[in-house]
Formats: structure tokens, C-alpha cells, sequence
């Protein structure tokens, strides 16, 4: 359930980027996206759902 609304989140984030003419989030398999809030979430137990989202939308909005 989580891992839907995470992708949510980041579909409408792409799509708030895209009209305001910048560049789209790099494409992520559901998998890291899991992996990567699971870890945020053992790591800083109290925090957020949407504190893990956004630390995952810095990871994949930096340059490569």
C-alpha cells in the first residue's frame, strides 16, 4: 500500500515538473523504491511516510 502511494506522489511530482518546463525525475523500479523508503524508515523510525518520499525525490532529481 505504501509503495502505491509513494508512486502517486512521485507521478505527481514528475507531472508539476513537467509543467513547470524542468526536467523529470530519473525512472526507478518499484523495487528501489521500497527498498529505499524501507531503509529511510528503519533509519529514522520517527519520521514520516512523507519525509522518505521526499528524501527519495532528492536522491532522484540530482544530476547524474
Amino acid at each position: 500500500m505504501v509503495g502505491a502511494w509513494v508512486q502517486g506522489y512521485l507521478s505527481a511530482w514528475n507531472g508539476r515538473l513537467q509543467l513547470d518546463g524542468k526536467p523529470l525525475m530519473k525512472s526507478v523500479d518499484p523495487n528501489i523504491i521500497r527498498l529505499f523508503i524501507d531503509r529511510h524508515c528503519q533509519d529514522k523510525p520517527t519520521k514520516r511516510r512523507e519525509t522518505a518520499t521526499i528524501a527519495l525525490i532528492d536522491e532522484l532529481s540530482k544530476p547524474e
